[in-house]
């Protein structure tokens, strides 16, 4: 995943970070019934 990120985006493997937890089962993602995606992004100007 990290690997096709950092090519998508036309940069090294070593300037992405792909991190996943888990729900600790609450709500509907912890008992499975849906998925939940997030996204952080830092940008900076050279």
């Amino acid at each position: 995943m990290r690997e096709r990120i950092a090519q998508a985006l036309d940069l090294p493997a070593t300037h992405v970070n792909v991190k996943a937890k888990t729900a600790e089962k609450l709500g509907p993602v912890g008992m499975g019934q849906s998925i939940e995606a997030r996204a952080v992004v830092l940008l900076t100007q050279p």
